[in-house]
């Protein structure tokens, strides 16, 4: 446990700070599914108490993360592929539509907001910081719904980036994924500059169509290295 979780060192509430640093690793996949979560186990790595983690978890609960099962504690809950390819299609619609109308109303101000998080994204790639990446990453897309006026179409997509945030793993599964994202970036702020919201809707489903294809690439890595894994079993018994 200790490998995966760091001891926290600052937070705005204990609670808190436990439930970003087990969400980051459940998201990136160092927790991975069906991964018992033990709270006193999860306390000592954090170097905090039982009752945050508790706290923590119940919070994670809520949200799909973890399943609470009474006598068993906390399990890392799995995704099931079809589930989250659903919701990554329905962002495909939702934000395809949105890119359509950011087009129609983006400013040279928000152009040159985008240009910089394109920037800084660079920049943790280079350092390979995917975390940060991520984390620019979206703000990037928050930054072109920002300009639409659209509140219930942007509380949409929210709800469907927090239930798809586990896809993320998939940029660890395949090379290069980030830089090939950052030139798709540069592409659809071009596409916004020109006022082409056909081209802007274009690239953005087709940005979110590639995760669901690197989706499908580790889903058939996992079953060749499943394969392998009983076939070597099956030499040595």
């Amino acid at each position: 446990m200790t490998r995966v979780l760091a001891p926290i060192t600052t937070y705005t509430t204990k609670s808190e700070a436990v439930y970003s640093a087990l969400r980051r690793a459940i998201i990136s996949g160092a927790l991975a599914p069906t991964r018992r979560l033990v709270a006193r186990e999860v306390a000592g790595a954090l170097g905090v108490s039982e009752s945050p983690v508790r706290e923590a978890l119940r919070l994670l609960a809520t949200e799909g993360f973890v399943r609470l099962t009474p006598h068993v504690g906390a399990v890392v809950t799995e995704v099931l592929d079809g589930e989250l390819e659903e919701v990554l299609f329905m962002r495909a619609a939702l934000e395809g539509m949105a890119a359509r109308l950011a087009a129609e109303r983006v400013t040279a101000e928000d152009l040159a907001d985008l240009k910089r998080l394109i920037e800084r994204m660079d920049g943790a790639r280079q350092r390979d910081a995917l975390d940060e990446y991520l984390r620019l990453n979206r703000q990037f897309h928050q930054r072109i719904y920002d300009t639409i006026d659209r509140p219930r179409l942007e509380k949409s997509i929210q709800d469907l980036w927090t239930q798809s945030e586990r896809s993320q793993a998939s940029f660890r599964m395949v090379p290069r994924s980030a830089a090939r994202s950052n030139r798709e970036h540069r592409m659809i702020v071009a596409a916004l500059a020109r006022g082409d919201g056909d081209e802007a809707e274009r690239l953005t489903r087709r940005q979110i169509f590639t995760t669901v294809t690197m989706l499908r690439v580790g889903r058939h890595r996992r079953v060749i290295d499943a394969r392998m894994h009983a076939d070597r079993r099956a030499v040595d018994e």
